[in-house]
């Protein structure tokens, strides 16, 4: 997919939450977040792409990552979440029934939750990066901030 399709596609998504009432914080321009009112969408952008501003999440944010992801995103997080719990129990059952030796198994549980938290990194930071309706309402809902000479900047939000 091209990257003018995911911004058209994030916007449209964004815009079909922005119709059910979000809430009063949430920002969809960079003129309406204060602690970013001095920048403009084009420098800002050059400055994360050239390492000026460090783009960083947060922590979860499961709503915003719902609304930005797409079905593909989702369906990655989803799956390497599921196989992470399953992978334990098999473990576990298997390392009943059989042998104890099954519970070697348990390695996979680091790395398929390590591919889920990557999955949703990627999908928060590559919709932040996308375009400027996209990284103000990650910015503005707490889900990313920025990492400049001048320290942290991120949302005040309520």
């Amino acid at each position: 997919m091209s990257q003018l399709q995911n911004m058209v596609e994030l916007g449209l998504r964004i815009d079909q939450y922005m119709e059910n009432s979000p809430p009063p914080y949430t920002k969809t321009s960079l003129s309406e977040i204060e602690e970013l009112s001095s920048y403009e969408w084009p420098s800002l952008a050059t400055d994360i792409k050239f390492g000026k501003l460090e783009l960083r999440t947060m922590g979860p944010a499961p709503m915003s990552f719902q609304v930005i992801a797409s079905p593909e995103q989702k369906r990655a997080h989803k799956l390497f979440n599921i196989l992470s719990f399953i992978s334990v129990l098999v473990s576990i059952g298997l390392a009943v029934v059989f042998s104890w030796w099954w519970l070697a198994l348990l390695v996979l549980f680091p790395v398929f939750r390590g591919a889920a938290k990557a999955a949703y990194n990627d999908a928060i930071l590559s919709s932040a990066i996308c375009s400027e309706q996209g990284f103000s309402f990650l910015f503005s809902r707490g889900a990313i901030c920025l990492l400049g000479e001048d320290g942290l900047i991120f949302s005040k939000a309520e």
